[in-house]
């Protein structure tokens, strides 16, 4: 179990609903890119982001996925900040513009990882893959709309992620259509989660943030966070920690814009159909949960 530390931004321990969300996406079935259950859930994730958005924007774009054209849809929640526009925020001597925290919600049509063919040839669940960052961002929603900040936050779903190696698509399909086509102000810096709700979780580090020093110092200060919020998912070290992992971070971190993943990429379960709500953590969900509002603290102005 992660011991997490209370602060002023402390999550209640009981009723945090964390597996609870994941389980909501389940129930929808694999939510993978041109099927009903995909379409469905875009439009009850709509509905359940809105209230907590003070812009909502529903990115579409299409993509031609096992022979037909199939429409996908970023959400993008937006939560300006207090008492000045994000352009006019200074840390040093730079301007800080907004800060996207993102996910994916879309699961994964084959099972890559399984070895029986019925089985790989069948939509995995996506319980952790896909619904653990969704569950997170989704359920820290009310917190980061009830709070001002010093600079504007953008909570961002993304769709078509795990469309990668599959029709000659990459992954992170509809985080490079937002790289391409950024919101009037684009982000500043990128924070990912992805696969964030495994038992016994233990991140990985993508080594693309020391590419260059803004990504570099980006991913320094996040993991100065967790050595002084004792994130203990993100400092446990483990045999090949460090990884080059493209995900939804990647697309901003080619185009120059500093960013970081928190991913458990050797999750056991992951491209299988053992990825399901039984193979989670609610201490790894809350863990995370709680290491996003301790990161963002330091643009709490409340």
């Amino acid at each position: 179990m992660y011991v997490l530390k209370t602060t002023a931004w402390c999550l209640p321990l009981i009723d945090r609903g964390l597996i609870q969300l994941v389980e909501w996406q389940i129930g929808f079935g694999p939510r993978l890119p041109g099927t009903v259950a995909h379409r469905d859930f875009i439009a009850a994730l709509k509905e359940k982001v809105s209230p907590h958005a003070d812009e909502l924007y529903l990115q579409d774009f299409t993509i031609h996925f096992c022979g037909k054209d199939v429409l996908c849809t970023n959400v993008i929640t937006v939560k300006k900040a207090s008492g000045q526009a994000a352009t006019t925020i200074t840390r040093g001597d730079k301007l800080a513009g907004p800060i996207l925290l993102g996910t994916h919600f879309d699961t994964r049509l084959i099972a890559d990882n399984e070895t029986d063919p019925v089985k790989r040839n069948t939509p995995i669940p996506g319980a952790n893959d896909g619904g653990s960052g969704t569950a997170i961002l989704s359920y820290l929603l009310p917190v980061i709309a009830s709070r001002s900040y010093s600079r504007d936050i953008h909570v961002v779903f993304f769709d078509a992620e795990d469309v990668g190696n599959i029709d000659g698509f990459d992954f992170s399909t509809g985080a490079q259509y937002l790289a391409d086509h950024p919101l009037p102000v684009p982000p500043a810096e990128v924070l990912v989660l992805d696969m964030v709700g495994g038992s016994d979780m233990v991140l990985d580090m993508d080594a693309h943030f020391l590419e260059n020093d803004a990504s570099r110092a980006f991913g320094e200060r996040i993991i100065n966070k967790a050595v002084k919020t004792g994130y203990a998912p993100l400092l446990t070290d483990k045999p090949g920690k460090w990884k080059y992992i493209v995900c939804d971070h990647y697309p901003f971190h080619k185009a120059g814009i500093p960013s970081f993943a928190l991913i458990d990429i050797d999750y056991p379960e992951w491209h299988t159909q053992g990825d399901l709500p039984r193979a989670m953590s609610e201490d790894s969900l809350a863990a995370t949960a709680q290491f996003v509002l301790d990161f963002l603290e330091e643009w709490w102005i409340d």
